[in-house]
């Protein structure tokens, strides 16, 4: 149940521009997509936002979020800096904590 997958194969396309970064990286997967899950920002090296059709980040609840991480840390308050030089988020450390599949605990 919660870690049910959905794999799909697909085309997408990038371009630049949000409404209050208009530097950020947006992907836009084919028509075969989810149309919610549609548009994706790439805020980093590590962390993905769902956005909505207006390309604007889409609000979880407390029970489901839309961002996609590449920390396998238990999710919980996080805080990412904005580096005004670079003009995109960073994450506190530039390694990942996560283990390749396949190489045990």
């Amino acid at each position: 149940m919660g870690s049910d997958r959905v794999v799909q194969q697909g085309a997408w396309t990038a371009r630049r521009g949000l409404q209050e970064y208009p530097n950020g990286s947006v992907y836009q997967l084919d028509s075969s997509a989810d149309p919610s899950l549609r548009y994706l920002w790439r805020v980093n090296d590590d962390i993905v936002l769902v956005l909505d059709q207006n390309l604007r980040p889409r609000a979880g609840n407390a029970a489901w979020g839309f961002m996609l991480s590449r920390d396998c840390t238990a999710y919980g308050p996080r805080a990412y800096a904005y580096d005004e030089r670079a003009k995109r988020f960073v994450t506190p450390s530039a390694t990942s904590n996560c283990k390749p599949a396949g190489t045990g605990r």
